[in-house]
């Protein structure tokens, strides 16, 4: 059976960790508050409505195994740098498997207060990196990521580059 998500994943500044249902008010105020239409705008899905989808969200992402729905992690401020208060979530991440085998891609967005600090590079290397090397492909691990805005696939040289700054990159298989 495919793993089931018990990652922490540790960068400079952030910690990737399974979200915990006190993350709920925090995450949905950043995703489903009054920057929701900017925060949304590249994604697949358009946020929560009220903060029971997040609830329910949490709550799936604590009990599913990677081959269901794949890994999600709460972003968080590891050192408080970004908040002021070491732990805060804020942001989501997640990493899910595809219909092709070894391959996945990758989903996530940051609250509004924290872009243009590079947080989401450090978070999405750190994430893929995380995921490509903790889950086996036997268990539908990954081997190769690709970032999608919207239905619009991103190949893995274009996504790469845009984290190579900040940390590894994943490589294509």
């Amino acid at each position: 059976r495919a793993a089931l998500n018990t990652y922490r994943i540790e960068t400079e500044r952030l910690v990737l960790e399974v979200p915990s249902e006190s993350d709920a008010p925090a995450l949905f105020s950043l995703v489903g508050g009054d920057d929701r239409l900017e925060v949304t705008a590249g994604l697949i899905w358009d946020g929560p409505d009220v903060i029971s989808e997040t609830l329910g969200f949490i709550r799936q992402a604590q009990t599913e195994r990677y081959g269901d729905s794949g890994f999600h992690w709460a972003i968080r401020d590891r050192t408080g740098s970004a908040t002021g208060s070491p732990g805060i979530a804020i942001g989501m991440i997640s990493a899910r498997p595809s219909n092709q085998p070894g391959r996945g891609d990758v989903g996530y967005w940051l609250g509004k207060p924290y872009w243009g600090q590079g947080l989401m590079r450090e978070a999405l290397a750190a994430g893929a990196a995380g995921v490509v090397s903790k889950v086996s492909p036997t268990e539908d691990g990954m081997r190769a990521v690709q970032a999608v805005a919207r239905g619009e696939a991103l190949n893995n040289v274009e996504w790469a580059s845009a984290i190579e700054a900040d940390g590894p990159h994943v490589p294509a298989v």
